[in-house]
């Protein structure tokens, strides 16, 4: 059975990640901090900022009993999508980066762009799709970029 769950910020009352798991996957983001720093740097600084204050996150489960795992990710999914994400929808509040577990398409700033062009340069490599795969050159065919 998976379940929904929330970690709220004890300073403002709000949600600011949500997750769907099983078993003690909701506590993963806390006893984990090297994958968790990894994985969503920004959900780890806000955990640390609250843990810094004296403060721990408030983790809730919001839905239990999810059956299945897809059933699961389009609950996920739907709290993600109501309360948004930072960054990427309109006043979104979360920082969640995925929606059913993949990446948005991503956004490349300046820095990115310039570390792309020197790995092509490197690698001798002019041909994206022979480095990256053609599924990663279609989302990157949405990004405005020049090497």
């Amino acid at each position: 059975m998976y379940y929904i769950y929330e970690y709220i910020d004890p300073r403002t009352g709000l949600p600011f990640y949500i997750g769907k798991g099983k078993n003690k996957r909701k506590y993963a983001h806390i006893k984990d901090e090297k994958a968790s720093k990894h994985e969503n740097p920004d959900k780890f600084q806000t955990i640390q900022d609250i843990i810094s204050e004296g403060l721990f996150p408030v983790i809730r489960e919001i839905e239990s009993n999810i059956l299945n795992e897809t059933d699961a990710y389009a609950r996920e999914d739907h709290y993600i999508l109501h309360y948004g994400r930072k960054g990427i929808d309109p006043n979104g509040i979360l920082t969640n980066r995925t929606l059913h577990g993949h990446p948005p398409t991503p956004v490349w700033d300046n820095k990115r762009k310039q570390a792309h062009r020197k790995l092509m340069r490197n690698t001798g490599q002019r041909n994206v799709k022979q480095i990256i795969g053609r599924k990663h050159t279609q989302m990157l065919s949405k990004v405005d970029w020049h090497p």
